[in-house]
């Protein structure tokens, strides 16, 4: 159906306008005097989709309820649709829980309600604007105005919107509002010759409850449009054009999103000369505010500077100080050290000097004993020619003495070295008796080690054999034991 295709708003914003399907169904009660029974709204939206079916409501809710009718309002996908939805719905009967009679349904197309052109030439009429050509450009026919747009809907493939770093900085806002104002006067530009075009962001979420249920949406902020049109033929065009549409939005890749946007004509003049006059009047003042502050700022920034270059000149000056104060002290250090330094030196060089007197004096004590001993050897001498002589007469009887002295000590030789012998035979047999003593120790580790592997293999039997053989092993330990115990004490 003709109804059901999307209307190209803009290719390049992948933008469409759709047929706004909604639907009212009233749901008739019956008299219940003297009952009091509760009714369901859930329940009745149930079964008023199970009478629908195959057609699926993307929005149903209650509506406006009285004593002897429910309203209900949803939205389908298309005209067709709705209108299907509608034979399927209108004249049928419901049956709830709890209620004895079957309750009547009817249904009809929502009849939406958008300003007409008698409304608009009405107000401006009332206005003393009789024409379009009689009245100022805002303050006749010729602006529009479109609430609750998707403001990521505005931005191109392949473009970014301008970012806000500042959501205060008046400069940063000037720049996205014009690029929004940029696409939409392009995407309005398809009604008619489009003049001005103002945006005012709301911050809100865009959703509002106006989604209808395609696909997600990602979208989170939404924008009012002012579109004024050079012509009152274009503005007619735009209004007649947006009548009981919805904004869809259509790429290729991503879910279908819609919302049923508001369109009005404007009664504010947003866009007359005046209020033009104003608003910029007013950015200027922003403007002059946002300078004064970033002039503030700068100044508060320089002072921040100057207070930090001060800071760092005191530490530096601190640092200076100290650094001067650690020299000064290694100056007195060193001064201490250097005296402690000559006053030992000078205590070595006393030390030296009573050394050099004291083997002075040693020398010539040597000098005056070796005089003496000299003296003494002239002495000795002369006692010495007169005992030769004697000496001589002893000397065969001492020779005689010292042969039998020597057959003496040769013999005791034969003895010590016999006695040394024995000893080293002993000692030889100790050793031995110690190697023999650790290979025995060694065998025994051995033998612990394996009887050890042979308990690990053993754990795995039978709990009565192995208790068995633990017992046997355990006695047989203790024989080995004190049998080894036995033989050390032996060897020993």
């Amino acid at each position: 159906m003709a109804d059901d295709v999307p209307v190209l708003l803009s290719n390049e914003l992948h933008l469409y306008l759709r047929h706004v399907a909604r639907i009212t169904v009233a749901v008739l009660l019956p008299e219940m005097k003297g009952m009091s029974v509760s009714i369901s709204n859930w329940e009745v939206m149930e079964k008023l989709k199970a009478l629908a079916a195959p057609e699926v409501f993307s929005l149903l809710r209650v509506g406006k309820t009285t004593r002897q009718i429910l309203y209900f309002e949803g939205e389908l996908s298309s005209i067709r649709a709705l209108r299907k939805a509608i034979l399927l719905l209108n004249g049928k009967s419901i049956k709830l829980g709890g209620l004895s009679q079957q309750l009547k349904v009817r249904a009809g197309e929502t009849e939406l309600t958008f300003p007409t052109k008698k409304d608009w030439e009405g107000y401006f009429r009332d206005r003393s604007v009789p024409s379009f050509d009689e009245g100022l450009p805002g303050d006749r026919c010729d602006t529009i105005t479109v609430q609750s747009i998707p403001t990521h809907w505005m931005v191109p493939t392949g473009t970014s919107l301008p970012t806000l770093s500042n959501p205060c900085k008046v400069s940063e806002k000037a720049k996205r509002i014009d690029f929004l104002s940029e696409q939409l006067s392009a995407v309005f530009s398809k009604f008619g010759s489009v003049k001005r075009v103002d945006v005012i962001e709301n911050g809100s979420d865009a959703t509002g409850g106006n989604f209808s249920p395609f696909g997600p949406s990602s979208v989170q902020m939404t924008f009012d449009g002012f579109i004024q049109f050079n012509d009152y033929a274009s503005f007619c065009s735009a209004m007649a054009g947006l009548r009981g549409m919805k904004l869809v939005h259509r790429r290729k890749g991503e879910a279908e999103m819609a919302i049923a946007i508001s369109v009005d004509f404007d009664k504010t003049s947003h866009m007359s000369d005046r209020s033009i006059r104003k608003r910029r009047k007013e950015l200027d003042r922003l403007y002059d505010l946002e300078i004064a502050e970033l002039e503030r700022k700068k100044a508060a920034a320089e002072a921040e500077k100057r207070r930090k270059e001060e800071k760092t000149q005191m530490e530096k000056r601190q640092r200076e100080e100290a650094e001067r104060a650690r020299q000064e002290k290694a100056v007195a250090e060193a001064r201490q050290r250097k005296l402690a330094r000559e006053q030992e030196r000078r205590e070595y060089e006393e030390k030296r000097r009573e050394e050099r007197e004291r083997r002075h004096a040693a020398k010539e004590a040597a000098r005056l004993l070796r005089l003496a001993e000299k003296e003494a050897e002239r002495e000795i001498e002369a006692v010495q020619t007169q005992r030769r002589l004697e000496a001589e007469r002893l000397l065969k009887q001492l020779l005689l003495m010292a042969s039998a002295q020597r057959k003496l000590d040769l013999q005791r030789e034969h003895e010590e070295e016999a006695r040394k012998q024995e000893e080293q035979r002993k000692e030889l047999q100790r050793k031995e008796q110690a190697e023999l003593e650790a290979v025995r120790q060694k065998e025994a580790d051995q033998a612990l080690k394996e009887r050890d592997a042979l308990m690990l293999q053993v754990k795995s039997m039978e709990d009565r054999k192995l208790e068995l053989q633990r017992h046997l092993l355990r006695r047989k330990l203790a024989s080995e034991k004190a049998l080894l115990q036995s033989s050390l004490s032996v060897a020993k």
